[in-house]
């Protein structure tokens, strides 16, 4: 008995073979693969370096190395002792910007002393001491008055500053008349060389100057000294203020003073000037 499909005598039994599959077929290409693996390894390797570079956090403990072997060393021939290493300065102790300041305790108020153990100025003192700063406030105003009234700038008006330090109204017919506008007049220094009370709250003050004068504005000379006699008035607010136009002229000289030569010393200052000078005020000195 014949099996079920099985072919006849006679019958052509045809097969198909499946060639392309009995080929060998080519590798499969794995570079993305190593393309891969090569770049999660280069960015396990860069967290490394990292997180290396950061290091522990300063709450956490730091790491101890295990200590080394010590390694001998060569035998050298013995160095000469070296000097004793001088003791380190004491640092000054820089102050925290930041702490507190100690409190520092109030100095304690000078208690004025009883009336009967301080002394009491008299009538006569207090009148001296009111004319002494009369005085002196009369040579310094006669001081400013001289020094604005003889100075000539043709960049500043005259009139206005003569008029500030005198605290008197002047008119423009008492300005000063120059011989050319480009005439200049500057008062080197001023110094009130008596002081005399002439009335109730008048004085009379006579003032040395030295001016530096140019006409054509160009070439300046230096004056000899001279001496502006003005009067000025106290007034009752306790302001100074001139009463009169300053007077020029030459100061009074008295005869000169013999000195003797054997009474001179030299002295040479820094810049090589031989100087000569008093053996009484060098040996003071």
């Amino acid at each position: 008995m014949s099996a079920p499909n099985s072919p006849e005598a006679g019958d052509v039994v045809t097969e198909h073979i499946p060639w392309e599959q009995l080929t060998i077929q080519p590798p499969k290409d794995r570079r993305m693969l190593w393309y891969g693996i090569a770049g999660g390894v280069l960015v396990v390797g860069l967290l490394a370096v990292v997180i290396s570079r950061l290091g522990p956090s300063s709450g956490e403990a730091q790491q101890v190395l295990p200590a080394t072997a010590p390694v001998a060393a060569v035998a050298q021939p013995a160095a000469p002792a070296a000097p004793p290493a001088a003791p380190p300065a004491a640092v000054p102790a820089v102050a925290d910007p930041l702490a507190v300041a100690p409190a520092v305790a109030p100095a304690p108020v000078p208690v004025a002393a009883p009336l009967a153990e301080r002394s009491l100025l008299s009538e006569a003192d207090l009148m001296a001491s009111g004319g002494d700063v009369s005085l002196r406030g009369a040579a310094t105003a006669a001081e400013w008055f001289v020094l604005e009234f003889f100075t000539l700038d043709p960049s500043e008006p005259w009139l206005e500053r003569v008029t500030a330090a005198s605290g008197m109204s002047i008119p423009a017919a008492a300005a000063p008349v120059p011989p050319g506008e480009e005439t200049v007049s500057y008062v080197e220094w001023t110094r009130a060389r008596s002081v005399e009370q002439i009335g109730a709250d008048r004085f009379r003050a006579s003032v040395l100057m030295r001016r530096m004068v140019a006409p054509d504005g160009v070439v300046y000379r230096r004056l000899p000294a001279e001496e502006a006699v003005v009067e000025m008035t106290l007034e009752p607010d306790g302001s100074m203020r001139a009463a009169s136009l300053p007077v020029l002229g030459r100061p009074a000289a008295a005869p000169p003073r013999a000195l003797s030569p054997e009474t001179i010393v030299r002295r040479t200052d820094e810049t090589g000037v031989d100087w000569p000078a008093s053996v009484s005020a060098v040996a003071v000195g």
